[in-house]
């Protein structure tokens, strides 16, 4: 019995082990692209407390929105397991994004609240949506060849930038 509750603390302590080490890295990424954006031009102070004011709103909108394409997607991901059964690349290709893409559009409404609350907390849960995304992005430039990576470029560079021009307003 002793040994089945040391076992049982010590899987504990991996899993919060490993929360720990990915809160760091994301953390870690985010102070290395904070001062590469405060670089950046700066949008008006109006237009960063709009977008402050809406952003909860959006988190929600295209957290549903995510959620309601993947609903949709269904089918796409019963012929991924299919073509995956029999042996075909483009099967795991279909349910890698799919899973992409849940993570995603769960993380901006599980921010919603906090990004409500004008939280830290919220603000990291569309910062690491946004990773995720790019993430993302960087697999179908690997699996497909490099034909979108000017869009997953783009894509980036302006969530990461309106990310940073509004983390201030998130204590």
């Amino acid at each position: 019995m002793d040994e089945q509750t040391h076992s049982t603390t010590h899987n504990d302590n991996v899993g919060g082990d490993k929360k720990e080490q990915v809160k760091y890295s994301m953390n870690g990424l985010e102070v290395m692209l904070e001062p590469i954006f405060a670089k950046f031009p700066h949008l008006p102070e109006n237009g960063r407390k709009m977008l402050v004011d809406f952003s909860p709103w959006i988190a929600l909108i295209f957290g549903a929105l995510g959620i309601l394409a993947l609903l949709g997607v269904g089918s796409m991901m019963g012929m991924g397991l299919s073509m995956l059964a029999y042996g075909g690349g483009m099967g795991l290709s279909v349910l890698v994004h799919t899973g992409i893409a849940l993570v995603s559009a769960v993380l901006l409404l599980m921010a919603y609240p906090g990004l409500k609350a004008k939280t830290k907390k919220g603000w990291n849960m569309v910062f690491y949506s946004e990773v995720v995304s790019v993430i993302g992005g960087v697999i179908g430039i690997v699996m497909w060849g490099a034909s979108g990576i000017v869009g997953v470029i783009i894509s980036a560079l302006i969530g990461f930038y309106i990310l940073f021009e509004i983390r201030s307003y998130y204590n």
